[in-house]
């Protein structure tokens, strides 16, 4: 008999700040392709400062924790889309990382996966064709955990995307992991790992990875599984050298 698994209601939620020279009553307006303007008094749009996507979801313990944001989308361009798969357009390239870790013996063994979405094409209205493509691997072993490993290879990630992109294409970062910082790492008031800011062509995007609800979340878990193989085959060697269970 298959278990009836609870699916929990989604909720999609458009933040757009707005700059205005004096207090007015403003009014909110969309279109059928998802875009929001923000108009004044006067009846001209006013000038959009900030957007931010969120895509949560409801869960059991939301009463003590709140939702679960599965999507967090800052967009540094000055046009509101209700549409997520539009803000992940404005982006000249749009890429993800992430890192496992596991102890063995005595060594920290990391392996960050970088990956990049490839092949970004709409078919029609808000259905897209795409593919997620390894860009790269990121390899740590330290004798010690170290500080903050994820934001660690975030950095390294980072170098080797912009030696690929150049400084001029506007990138978006996916990430699973520090959603409390990301508006602090995007206004660059946070140096990442207290080393360094992100490069002002970046976006740091948050996305979970227990969840395939969108493209970003795809691209998160294709890098989650793929950091925990690299680690499966550094234990296999491993196991292979030492003789022993890992």
């Amino acid at each position: 008999m298959k278990k009836n698994l609870k699916t929990y209601s989604r909720q999609k939620e458009l933040s757009i700040a707005v700059y205005l020279e004096k207090k007015q009553v403003v009014c909110v307006k969309g279109n059928v392709n998802g875009e929001i303007s923000v108009i004044g008094e006067d009846g001209k749009p006013l000038p959009i400062t900030s957007v931010i996507f969120k895509h949560k979801r409801d869960r059991k313990a939301s009463v003590k924790k709140g939702d679960k944001i599965l999507c967090y989308f800052p967009t540094p361009g000055k046009i509101a889309n209700f549409s997520l798969n539009e803000n992940i357009a404005s982006f000249d390239a749009v890429y993800a990382v992430d890192t496992n870790t596991k102890q063995i013996g005595d060594i920290w063994y990391s392996r960050g996966a970088v990956a990049k979405l490839e092949k970004f094409e709409k078919i029609s209205n808000n259905s897209y064709n795409y593919e997620v493509t390894s860009f790269c691997d990121i390899s740590s072993e330290n004798s010690f955990n170290k500080y903050q490993m994820e934001q660690a290879v975030w950095n390294k990630a980072i170098s080797q995307i912009q030696e690929h992109e150049g400084r001029e294409a506007k990138i978006a970062l996916v990430v699973d992991c520090d959603l409390e910082n990301i508006d602090q790492y995007n206004n660059r008031t946070m140096k990442i790992r207290d080393d360094k800011f992100l490069p002002d062509n970046f976006t740091l995007v948050y996305a979970s990875a227990d969840n395939s609800d969108s493209i970003l979340n795809v691209m998160i878990k294709f890098c989650d599984n793929r950091s925990k193989e690299l680690l499966k085959i550094k234990c296999d060697i491993l196991r292979t050298l030492l003789h022993k269970d890992i």
